[in-house]
């Protein structure tokens, strides 16, 4: 598990999000994925592909820039992501 890690030491499910791009298709390591919630340091997504806790992924923004993101965990067809560094909504 996460618990401990570095990666979930900052809590920020409470961070502003950007509504306007959820349901997008999207691309995680060339995969395709749906959009479930975007802000400027995270995603959740439907995948139907799982991703090792803690692996880096590229992960293609909704206005086509792609980023580099931990997976913070992926079951069940959702995957949570942090981002290396904050992103601005370029789309809004």
């Amino acid at each position: 598990m996460l618990e401990n890690s570095v990666l979930q030491m900052t809590e920020r499910r409470s961070e502003d999000r950007w509504n306007q791009f959820r349901g997008c298709r999207v691309a995680i390591d060339g995969r395709s994925a749906r959009l479930q919630d975007l802000s400027p340091h995270g995603a959740r997504l439907e995948c139907p592909a799982n991703f090792p806790s803690e692996s880096v992924v590229r992960f293609d923004l909704p206005w086509g820039i792609p980023v580099r993101a931990n997976v913070l965990s992926s079951e069940a067809g959702l995957t949570r992501l942090r981002f290396d560094y904050e992103v601005e909504a370029l789309a809004e």
